[in-house]
C-alpha cells in the first residue's frame, strides 16, 4: 500500500484541496506530536521530583550518620534545604517537665484465720484484669489472685478484686456461702468500695485489706 503524502507541516491547517485520507493522516500526525510533547513534560516533572527526593534522602542520611557519630546534638535543628545546623539556645529553652508514671493500684491481703493464716498476697487489679478469689487452683487464681483449695466453704470462683471507675472494689460473684464485710453479708455482684483495715470473710478465711 503506497504512503499518503500530506502537502503541509503539522503547524498548517487542512485545505479544501486535501483528500479525506490526507486530512486523516494530518490529524494522526498532529495527535502524535501533542502526545510526544505531553510525554516529555511528564518525564521532565518526574525527573525533577526524583532529584529532589535524592537530595532529601542524602541530607537525612547525613544527619542520622552525624548523630550516631556524636557530631551533632539531637536537640539541634537541621535545615535540609541549606544543610545548616541551627543550635537551640538551651539557656532560653523551656525547662523540660519530667512526667512520673502513676503507680499501679495495689492491695495487700493478709489472711487472719483458717488454713492460710499468716499468708499475704499483693494484688494488682486492673480495669480489664481482675484478681480472683476462690478454691480454684487455676493459673489466674495462683498467679494474680488468691487460691484457697483447702477451704471447703469457699466456692470455686468466690469473688474478685477489681478496679472499677478508678476505685478498688470487692465483688462476690454469686458464691454458694456468700461473702461478709465484718458481720454484714455482701450482696452478690454488688461492688464494695475497699478501704484499708476492712475485713472480708470468704468461707473460713478472713482477709484483712490494706490499700497501697
Amino acid at each position: 500500500m503506497a504512503a499518503i503524502s500530506v502537502p503541509c507541516t503539522v503547524d498548517d491547517e487542512p485545505k479544501d484541496s486535501w483528500t479525506i485520507e490526507q486530512v486523516m493522516n494530518w490529524w494522526l500526525w498532529r495527535a502524535h506530536g501533542e502526545s510526544d510533547a505531553a510525554y516529555e513534560q511528564i518525564v521532565e516533572s518526574l525527573t525533577k521530583q526524583l532529584e529532589h527526593g535524592k537530595k532529601s534522602l542524602v541530607n537525612d542520611h547525613e544527619k542520622v550518620s552525624n548523630m550516631l557519630d556524636g557530631k551533632t546534638n539531637p536537640n539541634e535543628n537541621h535545615d535540609p534545604q541549606t544543610n545548616v545546623v541551627k543550635t537551640i539556645d538551651e539557656s532560653n529553652a523551656k525547662p523540660k517537665v519530667q512526667v512520673v508514671p502513676k503507680q499501679d493500684d495495689a492491695i495487700l491481703i493478709e489472711i487472719q484465720t483458717g488454713d492460710y493464716e499468716g499468708q499475704t498476697y499483693k494484688l494488682h487489679p486492673k480495669a480489664r484484669s481482675h484478681c480472683w478469689v476462690g478454691r480454684s487452683q487455676g493459673k489466674k487464681f495462683r498467679e494474680k489472685g488468691i487460691s484457697l483449695p483447702k477451704d471447703l466453704e469457699v466456692s470455686t470462683t468466690h469473688g474478685r478484686f477489681e478496679l472499677l471507675r478508678n476505685q478498688l472494689v470487692y465483688v462476690d460473684t454469686g458464691s454458694t456461702n456468700g461473702s461478709r464485710l465484718a458481720d454484714i453479708d455482701i450482696a452478690p455482684n454488688s461492688p464494695v468500695v475497699l478501704e484499708s483495715g476492712m475485713h472480708i470473710t470468704v468461707g473460713q478465711t478472713v482477709m484483712k485489706v490494706t490499700l497501697l
